[in-house]
């Protein structure tokens, strides 16, 4: 197993255990003759690593952004200068993930490695070593107004943000 491969696994396992699947960001829709009371709203998102001023306007143009589903955290992302090779892991030593003195023939490990860079870690290890910063989510969807006329109410619940 390689480095990216077991850290993956890691954060696979670390997001199981703390993730409620059946509780997903759920739109629920007023009673409506006829109609689905509930439906998951995880799907089509949007998302931005970075800062964009005005994007909590409706009419941002947001068309560049990067179509993704929920659930899904940003500050573990593969950073986008980390290093990698064909395998997607960091080296094709497996016995780096061993902390013990390498032998001085082995490759020294990148700086960076999938979402983890100790040089850039504000927080370092408080935080594992992610650099986090901004990143922006949105959702397009429409509200279709009942057809007798009467009022409509709509709640979203989002859970485990």
């Amino acid at each position: 197993m390689t480095r990216r491969q077991a850290l993956r696994f890691g954060a696979v396992a670390a997001g199981a255990a703390g993730l409620d699947v059946h509780g997903a960001a759920v739109a629920k829709v007023s009673a409506v003759a006829g109609r689905e009371r509930e439906r998951s709203f995880d799907d089509g998102w949007l998302f931005l690593r970075g800062d964009a001023t005005g994007a909590e306007a409706p009419a941002f143009d947001d068309s560049s952004w990067r179509t993704l589903d929920l659930p899904h955290d940003g500050t573990i992302e593969d950073l986008p200068y980390a290093t990698s090779d064909d395998d997607g892991g960091a080296t094709s030593f497996p016995s780096l993930l061993v902390p013990e003195e390498p032998d001085p023939a082995w490759p020294a490990p990148p700086d960076a490695i999938g979402p983890f860079d100790p040089g850039r870690s504000q927080n370092g290890g408080s935080i594992g070593y992610t650099v986090g910063g901004t990143g922006w989510y949105r959702k397009h969807f429409e509200v279709a107004e009942p057809a007798d006329g009467r009022e409509s109410h709509m709640e979203l619940r989002f859970d485990g943000v």
